[in-house]
């Protein structure tokens, strides 16, 4: 019986103290809105070369009707309240390839909650909150587009879910003095969220494809077929060839010529199931009753505290440490996650010029799902770091750090150390403009298993800047030595990088605007046990910007980007010489056109295109965005359209359209909001077009 009235519960239980605060007069506030929102997602899919070319619809129309009341409850200095309950009515409808369908929630109360604040003018106030929630909605998974495995496959690409979230927490806050402070929360949370079903999808059924014995040397393979599915039979197609009648508990065996083969499984009483499979070796089948659950769905029950103390403010010395611990049971996949983390950082002011900053933290995660593993991570780190310098002069910082890690499972243990100490001096001398960057560094990696990894770099870095003319010049040397030695297996490589980089602003050429150059040169050589590679990187960089009285922006943009490859090493990829095919030079360039205008106030429009070619590959974009207010009505208005094609060598064009509109309405106490996406993707095989509608509109009111 309680459970029944359980949501009016917190209300009966305020109610004498909002009457006794409406007695002395204290101000109480009820508000609420009238709201309808509906929205609608709509895909097609077409496959090339094939008759298969399906679509969805779904829509969703919510109509609520929501109340919130807040004020003192007794008197102001007490305690305040704020509360919430919404009246809630949906419709559904589904239109598909597959048929239609609909379904009404009646109206209810799905949404409540509250806040209760106690003694909110103290240094301590404890603010208590709890809330319950339950929507409908529906979602576009792209990652579904390409299923055709399914007997209505647009049924997994526009889904249909059931949210209901419950949460209850606590927060209180002590201000022990005005530089020390702590702040606790405990909060308990409850998720679920459910798949909802129609035209049949709760009879589709899943089948695990497993390769017992991979080989690829075989011409036929034995296939063994077992129905998990039970109070059915399964007919099992080969190529539209018929192999036998799975009975429940069933299995049949029979061989399969190795390559690919279309399957086809037809239930008596569930949907039927297709797929392509690619038979290397001997292979289980075996037939579920359902598909696993999809990504979205969730029953989850979490636990969590937290607390953070901060003291100091202004002064010499601050710190702030954070502690939080949390589990975690996720009930759809049996799992169980604890989790504590532990953080401390403090800074400390050594006289004028120098600081001390420390950071410490641990953490443990403990994952367990059923019986089937358990691992448990956990990892501490300590850093500490002086900085010392004055205000354009010498700055110099030295930090160390050190981090444990470690991972246990149900077969093997693993502990790392870690040390690393790096320096950084930066020398400016104001008189040249000219500042000098030496950095060193030094990391040294030890495991259980008697693996080390040292490795150890110089950096030296050169800045110039001069004024020539009415131009600006920053010419910038580079020169990076590092070495790395690797014990188990035993490796070493000497790794020397040199670079330079020039960039200039000229301003006001010949009037068609400020002109921008960049170039940089990069080269690195290798050199290892058994031979060495060289990379030899160059990047030129000309842009121009042109600024029409602060109405009209043109800039222009070209850049090309070359790498070139050398060596004695004969290893692949990116170590690999010249005379390797996978490392072949690289040129990229690209090219792009931007115009920002604001012909007025209200108007704001921007246009790009950006090309980009390597070797035989091209990609073009077009993006145009507009940003306004409609005239008279006050209308805020943003659209935005971004269009992509890809030509690549042997394969046909590729191309994405992509536009968005939005736009919202305030008359008086009406609220009305719009938005409209519209995507149209052209791949190898397949062409796909989405669509996604949302309006909603709201009147306010005031009661009290």
């Amino acid at each position: 019986m309680l459970d029944k009235y359980r949501k009016y519960l917190w209300f009966w239980l305020i109610l004498p103290g909002i009457f006794w605060a409406a007695a002395a007069g204290a101000q109480t506030t009820l508000t609420g809105e009238l709201g309808l929102d509906y929205e609608n997602y709509q895909f097609n899919n077409s496959l090339a070369d094939t008759v298969r070319d399906y679509s969805v619809s779904r829509s969703l129309s919510n109509h609520s009707l929501d109340f919130r009341l807040t004020g003192p409850l007794i008197s102001e200095q007490l305690a305040n309240y704020a509360s919430r309950a919404m009246i809630l009515g949906t419709y559904y409808r589904l239109n598909g390839s597959s048929g239609t369908a609909d379904k009404y929630f009646r109206p209810q109360i799905p949404t409540y909650g509250g806040t209760l604040t106690l003694f909110p003018a103290r240094p301590y106030p404890l603010r208590l909150e709890f809330s319950k929630t339950r929507v409908h909605s529906i979602r576009y998974e792209a990652n579904n587009r390409s299923k055709i495995d399914l007997e209505s496959p647009e049924l997994a690409i526009v889904r249909r879910y059931q949210i209901d979230l419950n949460s209850r927490s606590g927060v209180w806050k002590v201000a022990f003095a005005d530089n020390i402070d702590l702040t606790t929360e405990v909060k308990r949370d409850r998720t679920e969220i459910h798949r909802g079903y129609d035209l049949g999808e709760d009879r589709d059924i899943w089948v695990n494809f497993s390769t017992l014995r991979p080989d690829s040397l075989k011409d036929v393979d034995t296939i063994d077929v077992i129905n998990s599915i039970p109070g059915d039979t399964v007919l099992l197609y080969v190529d539209l060839n018929f192999v036998d009648s799975l009975a429940p508990a069933g299995s049949v065996r029979f061989p399969l010529d190795s390559g690919f083969h279309q399957v086809e499984f037809y239930p008596l009483r569930n949907n039927h199931f297709r797929a392509l499979v690619a038979v290397r070796g001997d292979m289980r089948w075996e037939i579920l009753p359902s598909p696993p659950t999809t990504p979205n769905d969730l029953e989850q029950r979490k636990n969590a505290a937290t607390g953070i103390l901060r003291v100091g403010g202004d002064g010499r010395f601050r710190s702030e440490t954070y502690f939080e611990y949390s589990d975690t049971d996720e009930q759809l996949q049996d799992m169980i996650i604890y989790l504590s983390n532990f953080s401390n950082t403090a800074s400390y002011e050594l006289g004028r010029d120098g600081r001390l900053r420390t950071l410490t933290s641990y953490s443990q995660n403990q994952t367990s799902i059923s019986d089937i593993s358990s691992q448990l991570n956990k990892a501490f780190m300590q850093q500490t770091t002086v900085d010392w310098g004055k205000k354009r002069g010498l700055t110099s910082t030295i930090s160390h750090s050190y981090t444990k890690m470690s991972t246990r499972t149900d077969v093997d243990d693993f502990t790392s150390n870690t040390h690393i100490l790096s320096t950084r001096n930066v020398y400016p001398i104001n008189k040249f403009n000219y500042t000098l960057d030496l950095k060193n560094s030094a990391s040294l990696l030890t495991d259980s298993r008697a693996y080390t990894n040292n490795q150890y770099s110089s950096e030296l870095n050169n800045t110039v800047e001069f004024h020539l003319s009415k131009t600006k010049w920053r010419p910038r040397n580079l020169i990076k030595y590092s070495y790395n030695l690797q014990k188990n297996p035993d490796k070493s490589a000497r790794e020397l990088e040199t670079g330079f980089s020039l960039t200039g602003d000229i301003p006001r050429v010949l009037g068609l605007g400020d002109l921008k150059l960049r170039g940089d040169y990069k080269r690195r050589k290798r050199t290892y046990d058994d031979g060495s590679d060289i990379r030899n990187r160059y990047f030129a960089d000309i842009g121009l910007v042109k600024d029409f009285g602060g109405r009209l922006k043109f800039k222009f943009d070209i850049n090309q980007e070359k790498e070139t490859y050398g060596g004695t090493s004969t290893l692949a990829g990116e170590n690999a010489n010249q005379n390797n095919p996978a490392r072949q030079p690289l040129v990229k360039d690209s090219y792009k056109i931007d115009v920002q205008a604001t012909p007025w106030d209200e108007l704001n429009f921007s246009g790009n295109i950006l090309v980009i070619r390597q070797g035989s590959t091209k990609i073009t974009r077009f993006g145009v965005s507009l940003l306004t207010t409609v005239p008279k009505l006050n209308i805020p208005l943003r659209s935005f359209l971004l269009a992509e094609n890809r030509d690549l060598v042997g394969l046909p064009t590729q191309s994405q359209l992509s536009m968005e509109t939005r736009a919202s309405y305030r008359f008086r106490q009406v609220t009305i909001t719009l938005s409209h996406h519209y995507v149209k993707e052209t791949l190898l095989t397949e062409k796909y077009h989405f669509q996604e509608v949302r309006i909603k509109i709201a009147r306010h009111f005031a009661i009290l």
